[in-house]
């Protein structure tokens, strides 16, 4: 029993390290990102979205699951590879903006962990989890907005100053 559970681990090892290996940007996320895996607990990761991801993950063995049931409106589509002897699977969620699914997951990380862990933390408040993905997306969507709007009115705050010369120190002296 024992060698057959390390051959069953090392399938999923094997996909691990081709994901890592991948020139893709895998990133992990889940009850394995936030703390709350179990021994048991599956693999999930995202990607940015790009022209040669189905090739790469169906080339791996994953498929295409036909809709998506993941926890925010960011992901596109999720590719699964099961490994059913083990009863594990992988998932990998394409998402348009992995660095924005980052800064989304950093927040909800730093802020309110226990809450997105794993189903298991959550119990009946799971469907919750979507609503916390969605907000901390549109956090750091306005941070970025934010962040443009700050540096737009620098620039043309230097431009006019810039413009206006001795007249903008007059103004400010005021």
């Amino acid at each position: 029993m024992l060698d057959s559970q390390a051959q069953l681990v090392t399938k999923t090892q094997v996909v691990l390290s081709r994901l890592d290996e991948s020139h893709l940007d895998f990133n992990l996320t889940g009850s394995r990102y936030f703390g709350g895996a179990r021994p048991d607990s599956d693999y999930d990761f995202f990607v940015e979205d790009e022209s040669s991801i189905c090739h790469v993950l169906e080339d791996m063995g994953f498929f295409r699951l036909p809709f998506t049931n993941y926890k925010d409106n960011e992901t596109i589509s999720v590719y699964r590879f099961i490994v059913a002897d083990e009863g594990t699977q992988i998932d990998i969620q394409v998402v348009g903006d992995a660095e924005t699914k980052k800064k989304a997951q950093e927040l909800l990380f730093n802020t309110i962990p226990q809450l997105v862990r794993g189903k298991s933390s959550l119990g009946p408040l799971d469907r919750s989890r979507k609503h916390l993905w969605n907000m901390a997306y549109e956090i750091v969507k306005l941070r970025a907005n934010n962040a443009k709007l700050v540096e737009a009115f620098r620039v043309i705050s230097t431009g006019i100053k810039e413009t206006m010369g001795n007249a903008t120190i007059v103004l400010e002296e005021q």
